[in-house]
């Protein structure tokens, strides 16, 4: 049985909801970085995460933000790549 491979990992999908949500006011500050990088070096969910992988997360969200829809697009990217035991978390 062949699994369609999936664009984020779990934890590149909670961490994207993290970038969302604070980048919705057009403007991310670096202590809202610095929170996230926290939570990510803290929760267990995140205990095998690579954590250089937030950069790479981050362009992807602000990449889509850019586009018309991309917010749609990422939520069904999101939807799509997180296992729904972790749709409460995110």
């Amino acid at each position: 049985m062949n699994e369609t491979p999936h664009a984020l990992s779990p934890q590149d999908s909670l961490v994207a909801v993290m970038i969302a949500v604070s980048a919705s006011d057009e403007d991310i500050h670096a202590s809202e970085l610095l929170t996230i990088q926290t939570i990510v070096n803290l929760l267990p969910v995140f205990s095998d995460y690579d954590t250089d992988r937030i950069k790479t997360v981050s362009q992807t969200v602000f990449d889509l933000f850019a586009v018309e829809d991309g917010l749609d697009a990422l939520f069904g990217i999101i939807r799509a790549d997180l296992p729904e035991r972790l749709f409460e978390t995110a």
